[in-house]
């Protein structure tokens, strides 16, 4: 004998419904569309077949639907809860999700380049972090230890050759080699609730070909 001990249903209007963690597996999350939305006749059809026996014909469906081989511990990954993860990322992992969802680590950039140097990356990080209003960012150490966890295969070496950051020379700096952007996306998807829908590469050039150009569309 089967026992539901505990079902939940919330329905919202609003973006978002609640703090989805990037491991969350205890809510199932459904946009509804809005085909029908305001569409009295359609929704009166449904009315009409509820009461002309329609409650029973869902229950007998319901009663006879084959759960033999669903696992009640998997929960669908479907987009809205996806949407729901980006939309709880703190400041770190927003950035960083941008980042690869760009395909670029600075804006400059016209692809993935693996070398970066530390300052440019705080430089980067803490100025976005001001532009967004963001209060609550960190400090440089925890942006390293961050970095450490997203992208496995991270070194960190002293460079031989001073660097010029605006106006400031830095002597041999310390720089950052990161791994190729498609292992950062996979290590992303397992362990930061994807998948995630990643452009593809003509997709980003195009975009960044647009962008350049002052193209909108």
């Amino acid at each position: 004998m089967t026992i539901i001990k505990h079902l939940k249903m919330s329905l919202k209007t609003h973006d978002r419904l609640r703090g989805s963690q990037r491991g969350e597996r205890r809510f199932c999350v459904l946009d509804v569309g809005s085909k029908q939305m305001q569409d009295s006749n359609y929704f009166g059809r449904i009315a009409k077949a509820m009461r002309d026996g329609g409650h029973a014909d869902l229950l007998n469906y319901l009663l006879n639907y084959d759960l033999s081989e669903y696992d009640v511990r998997k929960l669908p990954q479907t987009a809205a809860l996806r949407d729901q993860k980006v939309r709880s990322f703190d400041a770190f992992q927003e950035w960083w999700y941008t980042k690869l969802k760009d395909g670029r680590l600075l804006d400059e950039h016209e692809g993935w380049q693996q070398e970066i140097s530390v300052e440019e990356i705080k430089l980067d990080y803490f100025e976005q972090m001001k532009l967004q209003n963001v209060q609550r960012r960190g400090t440089a150490n925890k942006l390293q230890a961050f970095l450490e966890k997203a992208c496995p295969g991270l070194t960190r070496l002293q460079a031989r050759e001073s660097l010029n950051l605006n106006g400031r020379m830095i002597k041999r700096p310390y720089v950052y080699q990161f791994p190729t952007l498609n292992k950062l996306r996979d290590h992303w998807d397992k362990k930061f609730g994807g998948p995630y829908p990643w452009p593809k590469m003509a997709e980003m050039a195009e975009r960044s070909s647009a962008s350049e150009s002052g193209d909108p569309f």
